[in-house]
């Protein structure tokens, strides 16, 4: 059997800044996003230059009543304007294709990794929290990108530029700056750890509420049929003020660093129209200039501030990678790459030796379980829940492997071809279809491409479907609803059996495919299931011992270890668990 494959994690950087991981998925649009940022500083130059103009208007036209020489500044910052206004809708359009570009890419890795990840990490996740990620933790990353270059970028820059401008013509104003910015990073070092805890907890409890909504809509009949609605809503109202709770606490943190930053950022601007008026009044010291650095001062503490302020949405964004990452870089894998396909299936299955059990857990599910199965025979699972009847359908279709001993196919172990060439040659017809939101014809080829009509007609003749799927007016292109809800329980059944058969499967598996339907619905069911049956290797877990009659042998299980194997004469004259069964549902009948 296959061993996980170890996905190498990102650096010991990126590990602890989950933030720059989204940062290296616009590699790939660099140029673009370069380009982008170029026009972006371009057109947001007349925010430093406009107060230049200002303070030379004020300093050297004003005084010689220089009209036209005002006009001329006008025209200048006008045509500034003027170029934002035409190089904006060309930053947008570079950008925006790169940004969206990456949340598609996000959300396409993480659909192909939740399909590649073993078993186990899905039955310890809730499908809600998986949908959190692909949906909501993508679209906050998405959120903070509308802001990476414009205003992000061009704020630092502003700041950069302005802060170098002050210093190289007025020194003396770098004293307010050297007094400003070590105060304002060390109330964002102080806020930090909060507000990473709190964005944190918020998305946990938002993930929580994610999987308890789905799982709601998903027991809407079972709710309604049990009148529990209100048990479902006080569960649902209990996470959504967790959610509520935490949003507040995150909303005060950050609003709270966001008003120390604003007033620090008011006590400077007040000094610096206190100490500029003072050096104007003493002759050291044009009132153009003052303008000018107050506006450059203002610029920079204001940059400062504005990218302080934006600390909450980086938090929720590195908050979202780092989300993100836990399935991207969970090292349990099913490893398929590079390992050849198995041919057409014979249907020599054997398993040696198996142990199992699953993960979290101590207890084995089979024990030293040794069965080999010939071609096209018929193979019934019989025992009591738990026994471990579901189990050896899971590790044949590789869903698990064996925590000890081998399975092998057609003389090859598991771990020695590609599980997906394997499945290609299976099919499965369960208790619980599983139909999507689309037409018959939609769901009998689902995954097939360039399958002739005839077949299609074909397979649903042989499995007791055309008939009925005649009867509707569109008939093949019928739409069926969500998980098949315009149907009846033994029509799903022999759509999935329909499916099955054009799938042509060498191996066939059926999970109490007949057990929830009534005695004219599993009769056509059964008739179906003997077209399918035919000259395959074909393993059946049933219940319900009517079904299982005809099986070439049937193994029953007791504790995960095969306790009876034979036909259903022998184990009946036996007198052994499969007969005490037997007996037991004949008096149940």
């Amino acid at each position: 059997m296959s061993s996980p494959r170890v996905v190498p994690t990102s650096d010991h950087l990126a590990a602890r800044y989950p933030f720059l991981g989204y940062l290296r998925e616009y590699r790939r649009a660099k140029w673009k996003v370069l380009l982008a940022a170029f026009i972006a500083m371009v057109k947001h130059s007349p925010v430093i230059l406009i107060p230049i103009y200002t303070g030379y208007i004020l300093d050297h036209m004003v005084p010689r009543r220089d009209v036209g020489g005002v006009l001329l500044c006008a025209l200048g910052m006008v045509g500034l304007v003027i170029m934002n206004i035409g190089l904006h809708p060309l930053y947008v359009r570079l950008f925006s294709r790169a940004r969206r570009e990456v949340s598609l890419r996000l959300r396409a890795k993480l659909c192909r990794r939740i399909q590649q990840l073993v078993f186990a990490y899905h039955d310890s996740s809730r499908p809600g929290q998986l949908h959190s990620k692909v949906m909501q933790d993508v679209e906050k990353l998405d959120r903070l990108g509308t802001i990476l270059i414009d205003p992000l970028l061009t704020t630092f820059v502003t700041a950069v530029a302005s802060c170098t401008l002050i210093i190289v013509i007025k020194p003396v104003f770098a004293l307010v700056l050297a007094t400003f910015l070590p105060l304002a990073l060390l109330l964002m070092h102080l806020m930090r750890k909060r507000l990473e805890l709190h964005y944190n907890h918020l998305r946990v409890e938002q993930e929580k509420l994610n999987a308890e909504v789905g799982e709601m809509i998903n027991m809407l009949a079972l709710s309604r049929a049990h009148a529990t609605e209100n048990v479902d809503l006080s569960r649902i109202a209990t996470r959504l003020n967790s959610v509520k709770d935490m949003g507040i606490q995150t909303d005060w943190v950050t609003n709270v660093l966001g008003s120390q930053i604003w007033s620090l950022s008011q006590m400077v601007t007040i000094f610096v129209v206190c100490f500029g008026s003072w050096l104007v009044i003493g002759g050291s010291m044009t009132l153009g200039e003052v303008v000018m650095f107050l506006s450059f001062v203002g610029m920079t503490v204001g940059s400062i501030s504005g990218l302080l302020n934006m600390a909450g949405q980086f938090f929720e964004a590195s908050e979202a990678m780092a989300s993100i990452n836990e399935v991207l870089n969970h090292p349990e894998i099913e490893n398929n790459d590079g390992k050849p396909e198995i041919g057409p299936l014979a249907g020599v299955i054997e398993f040696r030796d198996v142990w199992f059990s699953y993960p979290g857990t101590e207890r084995p599910v089979l024990r030293s379980l040794n069965l080999k199965v010939q071609p096209h025979q018929t193979i019934a699972l019989v025992g009591g829940s738990g026994a471990g009847k579901t189990t050896v359908v899971k590790l044949l279709l590789g869903f698990y492997r064996p925590i000890q001993g081998e399975i092998h196919v057609d003389g090859q172990a598991m771990g020695d071809f590609n599980l997906r060439s394997l499945r290609r040659q299976i099919g499965i017809v369960t208790q619980d279809t599983f139909l999507f939101n689309g037409t018959i014809m939609q769901n009998l080829t689902h995954g097939l491409e360039n399958i002739p009509e005839s077949d299609i007609v074909e397979a649903a003749r042989q499995a007791q479907a055309l008939e009925f799927i005649s009867r509707f007016e569109k008939g093949f292109q019928t739409e069926i609803g969500e998980r098949g809800v315009k149907l009846s329980g033994g029509q799903k059944q022999r759509i999935a059996i329909a499916r099955a058969l054009l799938r042509k499967p060498s191996l066939l598996i059926l999970d109490e495919a007949t057990s929830a339907l009534d005695s004219e619905s599993e009769s056509l069911v059964q008739k179906a299931l003997e077209s399918l049956m035919k000259d395959r290797t074909t393993f059946v877990i049933a219940h319900r011992l009517s079904t299982v009659r005809k099986a070439d042998r049937i193994i029953v299980f007791d504790e995960g270890r095969i306790v009876e194997d034979g036909d259903h004469d022998l184990l009946v004259r036996q007198g052994g668990v499969y007969s005490r069964l037997v007996e037991l549902q004949a008096l149940g009948a």
